[in-house]
C-alpha cells in the first residue's frame, strides 16, 4: 500500500447518484475540470455546497473528524477532514488549501476511518441488494467468521409546523437511526436487533444448543457490545463456522 499525505486540489468529477434510506436533499454539484485535477484521478468526486439545514441535520457527526480513507486499488489517504453524510450514505471531505467541501466517488472507495471524541468507527462498503444503487457504507462492529455490520442513517418526519431557532418555519423533523447487520460473503445480510430472539431467526436448528450457551455465560443482549459477545460465543462453540 502506498500512504499519501494528502493536500487535495480538487478533483476530476463523475457523475454521482444518491439513493437510499431517505431522500438526498440540500446540496447542489458542479463539475470540476481535468485540469483542476492533483491526484491523476485517484481520489474523485463532486463539489458539495453544504446548506444550514444539511449542516445540523444530515450528517451523523456535527463536527469534522480527522479520517483515513483507503481506495479500492489500495491507495491510501491520510490527513483528512470528513463527515459521514448519512441522509444519502455519502463522505464527505473538506478541502482545506480552497476551503471547498466534496463528495467522495463511492466507486473507488474500499473503506474509510473517522477518529472522533468517542472512538474510531471503521466503515466498509458492501454491495446491498434491494436499493437502485446497491453499494453502502457499513460501519464494521465486528470482524470474524461473520461481520456485524451497522447502517447509519438519518429518517425525515413530517410534523405540525414551527419556527426555529432562527425564525424560519419548519414542518419536517430528523431523526438518526441504526440498523444492525449479520453479513455472511456465501449467504448475504441477515437484519439484526439487540436481543437474543433476534440470534435464534438467523440459527433455527440451534436455538437450544445456543440458549444453553447464553445462559451459561450469563449473556444478555441488549446492546453491541453484548452482540460483539454473542458473536464470539457462536464462533468459539462452532455454530458460526468457517465455510
Amino acid at each position: 500500500m502506498k500512504a499519501k499525505k494528502i493536500i487535495i486540489n480538487i478533483l476530476i468529477i463523475l457523475g454521482f447518484s444518491l439513493s437510499g434510506m431517505a431522500q438526498f436533499k440540500g446540496p447542489s454539484g458542479e463539475d470540476l475540470s481535468q485540469n483542476s485535477n492533483r491526484l491523476q484521478g485517484k481520489l474523485t468526486g463532486t463539489v458539495y455546497n453544504i446548506t444550514p439545514e444539511a449542516n445540523a441535520n444530515f450528517f451523523l457527526h456535527e463536527k469534522w473528524n480527522d479520517g483515513i480513507i483507503t481506495l479500492e486499488d489500495n491507495d491510501i489517504f491520510t490527513g483528512l477532514k470528513m463527515r459521514y453524510y448519512a441522509y444519502g450514505d455519502e463522505l464527505v471531505v473538506y478541502n482545506e488549501k480552497i476551503r471547498s467541501l466534496f463528495i467522495v466517488d463511492k466507486n473507488k472507495v474500499n473503506e474509510f476511518r473517522l477518529v472522533t471524541s468517542e472512538k474510531e468507527m471503521h466503515f466498509i462498503k458492501l454491495d446491498f441488494e434491494g436499493y437502485s444503487s446497491n453499494q453502502r457504507y457499513f460501519e464494521l462492529i465486528y470482524q470474524g467468521v461473520n461481520k456485524l455490520v451497522a447502517f447509519h442513517f438519518v429518517e425525515a418526519f413530517k410534523v405540525s409546523p414551527y419556527s426555529d431557532r432562527h425564525g424560519i418555519m419548519r414542518d419536517t423533523e430528523y431523526r438518526k437511526s441504526i440498523n444492525y447487520f449479520m453479513y455472511s460473503e456465501n449467504e448475504g445480510f441477515f437484519k439484526l436487533q439487540m436481543r437474543r430472539r433476534s440470534i435464534l431467526k438467523i440459527f433455527p436448528d440451534n436455538k437450544k444448543e445456543i440458549r444453553k450457551l447464553f445462559r451459561k455465560n450469563n449473556l444478555i443482549i441488549n446492546n453491541e457490545s453484548s452482540m460483539i459477545r454473542a458473536f464470539t460465543l457462536l464462533e468459539e462453540n462452532e455454530i458460526i463456522k468457517r465455510p
